[in-house]
């Protein structure tokens, strides 16, 4: 990168990890610092703050002294689009950043929407742990599902494990018919699963979530319960999608697919939901993760545009992560799934 350049940092923070670039306005990464989760709402927000100091200050660590200085920032992270959050993280990052620094942060999901159709109109579908539809239309986002496990997520990996463990319990206590993920689902958690209750439970959400590969691989052998989860989980995703539609202004509606739920087995889950859509829909798998999404974001506080020759450079100069979870990423068995309609 040229010293005439100007200096940018995009972050995506999640859940399981954080993604923080350093990267010039021609599009050309500098480095890239990947670490732990700095989702508040998992791990609380003052914990969350720390490990984005810490993250940051090995971010910009190699370049000393000498380093020029960041001209905008954008912070996109999973929760940050709360009202009560985006004031702290914002107070955050001016305490971190010189006065001069252009500065904005919200969720994740708008980087995540970006990484897809840069600032363009469109729905992003999460599908990972949880499950949203976030839509933007002439510059308004609105928000179609993800109201936490408790209430919502449906199709989302927690749901796909939940009703896992709910079919094998039904098949323990003779309510339903026998299903593999009965036995599939006690060696993935090392007991019988009515006996794994109290584990469960301690567990919670991401114990449950952690879970969801087991359907997956039942039903890449055919099994019908499994079958029968997934086909509901695209049910309900596609739900969100005819919902989150209504707010475009006309088709087609492109549709950026983020999560982990969407590598899983062939791409089944992707191809359940679409069949469940007609043509108005189009899916759109994003080539860059949502850090990119993110970087779009800093470019739009600097006044730049974030054009296609940028996407390109940022991709040709993004380092590989250092693990190959780009995402909040459940992975299933590499196994071909018979589905019958």
């Amino acid at each position: 990168m040229n010293e005439g350049q100007l200096r940018l940092i995009a972050v995506d923070g999640g859940a399981t990890k954080t993604d923080l670039v350093l990267f010039g306005d021609d599009g050309t990464v500098v480095n890239r610092v990947i670490g732990g989760p700095s989702n508040s709402s998992e791990i609380g927000f003052e914990r969350s703050i720390r490990t984005l100091q810490a993250l940051f200050t090995d971010l910009l660590a190699p370049f000393g002294a000498n380093a020029l200085p960041v001209r905008a920032i954008h912070l996109g992270i999973a929760g940050g689009g709360l009202a009560a959050n985006r004031p702290r993280y914002r107070t955050f990052l001016h305490s971190f950043f010189p006065p001069d620094c252009a500065i904005s942060n919200g969720s994740d999901a708008i980087s995540a929407l970006n990484a897809g159709l840069r600032q363009g109109d469109g729905m992003v579908l999460i599908a990972g742990t949880g499950s949203a539809v976030f839509v933007r239309s002439a510059g308004e986002i609105r928000q179609v599902g993800g109201w936490g496990h408790l209430l919502s997520d449906e199709g989302s990996g927690y749901d796909i494990g939940r009703m896992g463990l709910r079919r094998a319990l039904q098949d323990l206590d003779g309510r339903l018919p026998g299903t593999r993920l009965t036995a599939m689902l006690e060696k993935e958690i090392g007991q019988p699963v009515d006996k794994a209750i109290p584990e469960i439970y301690n567990g919670g959400k991401r114990f449950i979530s952690a879970l969801a590969p087991v359907v997956y691989a039942a039903a890449a052998e055919g099994d019908g319960a499994a079958l029968e989860i997934l086909s509901e989980s695209a049910r309900q995703l596609a739900l969100l999608l005819l919902a989150g539609s209504r707010h475009l202004s006309a088709p087609p509606f492109l549709v950026v697919l983020s999560g982990g739920l969407w590598s899983a087995n062939d791409r089944l889950l992707e191809r359940l939901v679409f069949k469940q859509l007609d043509d108005r829909f189009k899916a759109i798998i994003p080539s860059l993760p949502p850090v990119f999404g993110s970087a779009v974001e800093a470019m739009a506080n600097a006044g730049l545009p974030a054009d296609e020759a940028f996407e390109r450079r940022f991709g040709e100069t993004l380092p590989c992560p250092v693990r190959p979870d780009e995402d909040d990423v459940l992975t299933a068995p590499a196994a071909k799934v018979r589905y019958e309609s």
